[in-house]
C-alpha cells in the first residue's frame, strides 16, 4: 500500500488537514469527526498497538441529511466515488455504498446513518480540499 499511502501523506493528514477540518471556519461541516488516528478516537490504541500507521480516511457526520446530498452533488475537487485505488481524494456515502445491505439495527449500533460520509484523502491540498468541502455545503 506504500503507493497509495505514502508516510508523507499520512503526516500531511495529522499535520494540514484534520486540523484544518476541526478548525473554526470549518466547524459546521462537521458535527463527528471519526479517524483512528485521531488520539480521542475509542480505538486508537488498539491501532496503535495493531498498525503500522493510520490511514487516509476520515468519516465525518454533517448537520442533515440534506447537508450530506449536497456535498456529494456539489464537490469539486473531492470524487464522489467508491475506492478507485489512486492518489485523489474520494467522497462516499456508506449508508446507500457499503453498508447498504446491513439491515437497519445493525446501520444503528455502528453508527451508520443518513449524515455519514467517508473520505479518503489524496495528494491534494488540505487547503483546496478545505475549500471544495466548504463550498459543496453552500
Amino acid at each position: 500500500m506504500p503507493a497509495r499511502l505514502p508516510r508523507s501523506v499520512e503526516r500531511y493528514l495529522f499535520r494540514d488537514f484534520l486540523p484544518r477540518l476541526r478548525g473554526d471556519t470549518c466547524i459546521r461541516i462537521c458535527t463527528k469527526l471519526y479517524q483512528l488516528g485521531d488520539h480521542d478516537h475509542p480505538d486508537y490504541g488498539l491501532s496503535c498497538r495493531q498498525a503500522s500507521g493510520f490511514g487516509a480516511m476520515v468519516s465525518f457526520k454533517v448537520d442533515t441529511h440534506e447537508c450530506a446530498l449536497a456535498v456529494l452533488e456539489r464537490v469539486r475537487l473531492v470524487l464522489f466515488a467508491e475506492s478507485l485505488g489512486g492518489t485523489e481524494s474520494l467522497v462516499t456515502y456508506p449508508l446507500v455504498q457499503t453498508h447498504g445491505s446491513i439491515p437497519g439495527p445493525m446501520l444503528d449500533k455502528l453508527g451508520i446513518d443518513e449524515r455519514l460520509l467517508r473520505l479518503s484523502v489524496g495528494l491534494e491540498n488540505a487547503e483546496d480540499l478545505i475549500a471544495d468541502l466548504e463550498q459543496a455545503i453552500g
